[in-house]
């Protein structure tokens, strides 16, 4: 008589080495093995790596110095690793590269007020809140910048309404 292996067992024997190979994932091997420093960048800085994601991140600016989403991704990178100088430098990049990038304008708003720079994070909220009036973060921020840079109030509650 000839037996009949039910499906669940045939599944078993076909998937048991892919689920074998599950820890080596979960030990840090990157889901996504690439030699493209930009993805390799995405990686770190969505595994919290970012003086790892740094240090690709600026292989792809090297690559194309006019990749705005590149130059976005390292002064994000570098923005959390405190370092806000280099940070305003590639967000402002990436602002001037990708124009209606509200996001590249909100993080150099960011960037600048870290600094002390209130005018400039003023410029660079007031740029983010320009491009997409619905996100409701660089209000918030744009009114803290508002009163660390003249005191101005009227404008801050403003921008918390």
């Amino acid at each position: 008589m000839i037996r009949v292996m039910p499906i669940t067992a045939l599944l078993l024997v076909v998937l048991f080495p892919v689920v074998q190979s599950a820890p080596a994932l979960a030990q840090g091997a990157t889901a996504v093995e690439t030699d493209d420093p930009y993805n390799l960048g995405l990686e770190h800085i969505r595994a919290g790596r970012w003086a790892d994601a740094v240090d690709v991140l600026k292989q792809a600016v090297a690559r194309d110095a006019k990749d705005a989403d590149a130059h976005f991704q390292l002064g994000y990178a570098y923005h959390h690793l405190k370092q806000f100088g280099e940070a305003t430098k590639h967000l402002k990049l990436a602002a001037q590269l990708k124009p209606g990038d509200d996001e590249a304008n909100h993080w150099l708003g960011l960037s600048h007020f870290a600094q002390a720079q209130y005018a400039e994070a003023v410029k660079a909220y007031g740029e983010s809140v320009r491009i997409n009036p619905t996100n409701s973060d660089p209000y918030t921020h744009l009114g803290v910048a508002y009163t660390n840079t003249k005191g101005d109030l009227t404008r801050a509650i403003w921008c918390r309404t």
